[in-house]
């Protein structure tokens, strides 16, 4: 279970800083925050549960025989559930603003 809440957490952080750098809109600064979200993931996360925080990446280490498949399918259960999550309030909210600073209307 702690495995799960690792691939939870650190999936969340990535998709939440790494994107949430897009709106900043330099490439440089998109980079920079998906880069140190990773690296901090890892070093948080890595000796839990080998910090994939990516279903492609825990269906290559069952490809490779390195991750039981019943992990692959709970791990990406984890990952794919946490990465929608931080988008929710930015995408379906009437706070949401365009590039311009204009409401987005739904």
């Amino acid at each position: 279970m702690r495995a799960h809440v690792a691939e939870f957490l650190g999936t969340f952080a990535l998709v939440f800083f790494g994107c949430g750098a897009i709106a900043d809109g330099l490439p440089v600064a998109v980079a920079a925050a998906f880069g140190l979200a990773i690296a901090v993931g890892v070093y948080a996360f890595g000796h839990i549960s080998g910090a994939h925080f990516n279903p492609a990446v825990s269906i290559g280490f069952a490809v490779g025989r390195h991750l039981p498949l019943i992990r692959v399918v709970t791990y990406a259960a984890a990952q794919i559930f946490r990465a929608r999550s931080p988008a929710r309030p930015s995408s379906g909210s009437p706070l949401a603003m365009s590039n311009s600073g204009s409401p987005i209307r739904p």
